[in-house]
C-alpha cells in the first residue's frame, strides 16, 4: 500500500513539475513591438517599461485619457480619437502593461491598482496633470482604482461596459490560490503550453466576434489588429501575469466615495458583462449619468462610433471642469 502511495507520488510530481519542461513549447512568430508601430503612435518609457502612446490635440486643452479594456490596445480607440480632436480636446490613448505593444514580461504587477499608477505615471508623460478618464471593461476596473488613489488628478470618470470585480463576487480561495501557483514555475510552464496550444487563431477570432452584435462588423483588418499581439515576443508570459495579478484586483464597497462625475455607457446587447452589471455599478457611483448605446454589444466605441461619441461628447461638454 505504501509503495503504490509513492508511486502515485512520483506520477503526480512527474506530470506537475518534470513534463511541462520535457514538452517542447509550440512556435510563435515572436515578432517585435518595433515591426507593429501604428500610424501616429510613438514609444514612450515609464516605471522602466516601455509602452505605445498615440496623441491628439494639445496642451492647454481639456484632457481627456482612454483605456482600453483586456485584450484591448490604442487601436480599441480609432473612432474616439478623431471625435475628440475635432471637439478640442487633448486625448491621449495607450497599451497598459502587457497589453498591445507595451513590454512583455511575467516579472511586474499586473495588478489594477499597478496598472492605475501606471496610468497616472504615463499622464505625467504626455504632460497631463487632470483629466477625465474613459475606460472601457477591465480599463473600467483601472479607473476606478485611479480614482482611489489619485483622485486629485481626476475631472470625470466614463466607465464602457465597466468589469469591476466585486470582492463578494470573487472567492477568496481563487483570489489566494491562482497567484500562488502562478508564482511557480511548473505552473507558468503549463500556462505558456496552454496558451500556445490553445489560443489560437481562429479562437481568438471567436471570441472577437462575440463582443460584437453584429460580427459582420469584424472585418480582417480588425481581426488582424486584434490578433497582432500573440505574434509578439513573450505575450504568453504577460497573459499569465496578467491572469496572476487581476484575482487580487478586486474592489469593495468603497467604490462609492469617489465623488468625481460618473457616466456609465453599455452595449444594449454585450453578452459578455451584461446590462445587469452595469445597473449594478450605477449603483455604487451614486448620480452617476446612464446611457445605452443600442446595436452594440461590448464594444460600443467600435461598434456604434458616430452614438458613442455623442454620448460621450455631451458628457464632457455638460459636465463642468473642477
Amino acid at each position: 500500500m505504501q509503495r503504490r502511495g509513492r508511486l502515485w507520488v512520483s506520477l503526480i510530481f512527474f506530470v506537475l513539475v518534470v513534463l511541462p519542461f520535457a514538452l517542447p513549447l509550440p512556435p510563435q512568430p515572436d515578432k517585435t513591438a518595433d515591426d507593429l508601430l501604428p500610424a501616429g503612435g510613438r514609444f514612450i518609457k515609464v516605471g522602466g517599461l516601455r509602452t505605445v502612446l498615440i496623441e491628439v490635440g494639445s496642451a492647454g486643452q481639456p484632457a481627456v485619457v482612454l483605456v482600453h479594456g483586456l485584450e484591448g490596445s490604442t487601436f480599441s480607440w480609432r473612432h474616439t480619437l478623431p471625435a475628440l480632436q475635432a471637439a478640442g480636446y487633448h486625448a491621449i490613448a495607450f497599451d497598459l502593461k502587457g497589453f498591445g505593444l507595451a513590454d512583455k514580461t511575467l516579472n511586474t504587477d499586473y495588478g489594477h491598482a499597478a496598472q492605475a499608477d501606471f496610468v497616472a505615471d504615463v499622464m505625467t508623460a504626455a504632460g497631463i496633470e487632470r483629466a477625465t478618464l474613459v475606460g472601457h471593461s477591465l480599463g473600467g476596473s483601472v479607473i476606478a482604482h485611479f480614482a482611489m488613489r489619485h483622485a486629485q488628478r481626476v475631472d470625470r470618470l466614463v466607465f464602457v461596459a465597466g468589469a469591476i470585480l466585486d470582492r463578494a463576487q470573487s472567492p477568496a480561495l481563487l483570489q489566494r490560490l491562482v497567484p500562488l501557483l502562478l508564482n511557480l514555475q511548473p505552473a507558468q510552464r503549463w500556462g505558456q503550453l496552454v496558451l500556445r496550444s490553445l489560443v489560437t487563431p481562429a479562437r481568438a477570432a471567436a471570441i472577437a466576434r462575440s463582443m460584437y452584435y453584429n460580427p459582420a462588423l469584424l472585418t480582417p483588418e480588425i481581426e488582424q489588429a486584434y490578433l497582432m499581439p500573440q505574434t509578439l515576443r513573450g505575450w504568453d508570459l504577460a497573459q499569465l501575469g496578467v491572469l496572476r495579478d487581476t484575482m487580487r484586483s478586486t474592489l469593495p464597497a468603497a467604490l462609492q466615495s469617489i465623488t468625481a462625475p460618473a457616466l456609465v455607457i453599455w452595449g444594449e446587447h454585450d453578452i459578455l458583462i451584461p446590462l445587469a452589471a452595469g445597473e449594478h455599478l450605477r449603483k455604487l457611483l451614486p448620480g452617476s449619468a446612464w446611457a445605452v448605446v443600442p446595436a452594440a454589444g461590448h464594444l460600443p466605441m467600435e461598434e456604434q462610433p458616430d452614438a458613442f461619441n455623442t454620448i460621450l461628447l455631451n458628457f464632457l461638454g455638460t459636465s463642468p471642469h473642477r
